[in-house]
């Protein structure tokens, strides 16, 4: 069968929002017999790529082409390329000859160990500014590409750079809501990747992300200029835990959850509610805002300061059917009270604090302390806050 129409067919699809974009690269993967696939859009001059799909590229190495390899890619600085006009369509040694490639410290330090030996693609470019690329790579041991793999990227690219065109012009928009739908959140919110990447914060996160009493930063991962912003949290425990739940999020499609980033003894007297969760597509820049699903690759973080937010005992006794004295003693458990000082202000014993304790844990469906104080982060952050008296 001839794959040109199913390619063809499969641009437009994602095009039209029918299919993820990953889809059409993997699909020129297969067509031409490559071991892996990158597409990359940019949006315009010095901006970032957007990595529409990469094979074997996680975020750290496309973050380390970005602000580096790129810069020594023999490929893009290859006179061919630059006098092609705005769509060529090439194989890697008609650019640079190869041996001349496998010696680049381009190819030694960095695509080597992708496989990215033997090379064909594309890179379009857009009225605008914008441009894509499109690299097809097989690892040195296997053949080169063929006459025949050419005749097929020259016959469908061309649909590509039409779909990508489209997709720009439609992404503005889009994107413009999903900015304004977080933003009408009245809470924290952030959007980040499995790396902790930001690549969305609202006002109020922006706010409290550069408190002095909130633990919590948005740092530059490195010292050069238009490194992007990270998340970070005050400890390495604490950032332990917001990394493996964003990590279980974004990779493996969990549902996420939550932890309390305590009062810390360093001038950080504030405490926080932390609720990691897949992030909607409708809130995924460049995604139709009734998309269906969880967008790949992030996650939606929420954060909300504890000063007098831990749900009420009136929302505990309704949701698990705890007694008042039950609720009270959850509630100061999840604040740091020790259940020898519960005991104390309560005027109970200890014996009867445990087993109110006990008794928590049962009904809330809680094995521990640790899952009680997560369950009630959750709560902190999903509940309205508290009046002002």
């Amino acid at each position: 069968m001839d794959p040109v129409l199913p390619l063809i067919e499969r641009i437009y699809a994602a095009t039209a929002e029918e299919a993820p974009w990953q889809e059409v690269a993997v699909a020129f993967r297969d067509a031409v017999g490559a071991f892996t696939a990158a597409l990359f859009s940019i949006p315009g001059p010095k901006t970032t790529l957007e990595l529409l799909h990469g094979s074997t590229l996680d975020p750290a190495a496309v973050r380390d082409y970005v602000a580096y390899y790129q810069r020594i890619d023999p490929m893009l600085h290859s006179p061919t390329l630059k006098q092609g006009g705005p769509l060529v369509i090439a194989r890697g040694e008609k650019l640079v000859p190869q041996e001349e490639y496998l010696r680049s410290e381009f190819y030694i330090d960095y695509a080597k160990k992708f496989g990215m030996a033997r090379i064909i693609g594309a890179l379009g470019t857009f009225e605008d500014g914008g441009e894509f690329r499109l690299v097809l790579h097989r690892p040195q041991h296997k053949s080169a590409f063929r006459q025949q793999d050419m005749a097929l990227l020259m016959a469908t690219v061309p649909h590509l750079r039409r779909g990508l065109q489209i997709r720009r012009q439609l992404g503005s928009a889009h994107a413009s809501l999903s900015s304004r739908m977080l933003d009408a959140l009245p809470v924290a919110a952030l959007v980040v990747d499995t790396s902790l990447t930001l690549r969305y914060a609202n006002a109020p996160a922006a706010s409290l992300c550069t408190s002095e009493e909130s633990g919590i930063r948005l740092v530059r991962d490195g010292a050069r200029p238009g490194a992007p912003l990270t998340l970070r949290l005050r400890g390495s425990s604490e950032m332990a835990k917001l990394t493996l739940l964003v990590r279980s999020v974004a990779l493996h499609g969990t549902s996420g959850g939550a932890f309390r980033l305590r009062p810390g003894p360093d001038g950080h007297p504030r405490s926080v509610a932390i609720l990691v969760s897949p992030l909607p597509t409708g809130l995924q820049a460049g995604a139709p805002s009734a998309a269906p699903g969880r967008a790949p690759g992030l996650a939606l973080v929420i954060l909300r300061p504890l000063d007098g937010a831990l749900p009420v005992a009136s929302v505990l006794q309704d949701l698990f059917g705890l007694t008042p004295a039950e609720a009270e003693v959850a509630l100061g458990l999840a604040g740091g009270t020790s259940a020898e000082k519960l005991a104390e202000r309560r005027e109970r014993t200890l014996a009867t604090i445990r087993a109110q304790v006990r008794a928590v844990l049962d009904k809330t469906g809680t094995m521990n302390l640790r899952e009680l104080e997560a369950l009630l982060a959750s709560l902190a952050v999903a509940t309205p806050p508290r009046p002002e008296d």
